[in-house]
């Protein structure tokens, strides 16, 4: 009796982890970048956090894609996301250059884990990159 008790606790207890963690459909970084709002090559200046969320101060390198609402000149240096990784946060590194892809809101930048573009990746794809859907189908 006390096994069973045991496995199930452990069982219950990969369950509860598994419905707590963060969950992205596997994309392309061509799709992420039609399917967001701004996409831009940073530089991770500093990080603070709250228990509401996480945010970076970044420099921006070099914009891919600007938010409608904005002109084309500059987006804001702040940069949110959730402050645990099970909420989909993202975990940056002070000094890395990475490339951000998210959201618009109220003015601020939202990031999250399911928008991840590999550093390396080679953004000359996105230049001439038609965002129609029968095209991000067919990608």
């Amino acid at each position: 009796f006390r096994m069973v008790s045991i496995r199930s606790m452990l069982i219950l207890t990969s369950l509860i982890t598994i419905s707590f963690s963060c969950s992205c459909i596997e994309s392309t970084p061509e799709k992420i970048y039609c399917m967001s709002e701004f996409v831009s090559k940073v530089r991770v200046d500093d990080e603070w956090t709250k228990s509401q969320f996480t945010a970076y101060t970044v420099k921006h390198l070099q914009i891919f894609k600007h938010p409608k609402s904005t002109d084309n000149a500059t987006l804001v240096k702040w940069v949110y996301t959730a402050p645990q990784s099970a909420a989909c946060g993202v975990r940056l590194t002070k000094g890395d250059d990475v490339i951000l892809a998210g959201s618009v809101r109220d003015g601020h930048l939202f990031i999250n884990d399911c928008a991840e573009i590999d550093p390396s990746f080679d953004t000359r794809a996105f230049e001439n990159l038609n965002c129609t859907t029968t095209d991000m189908n067919s990608q």
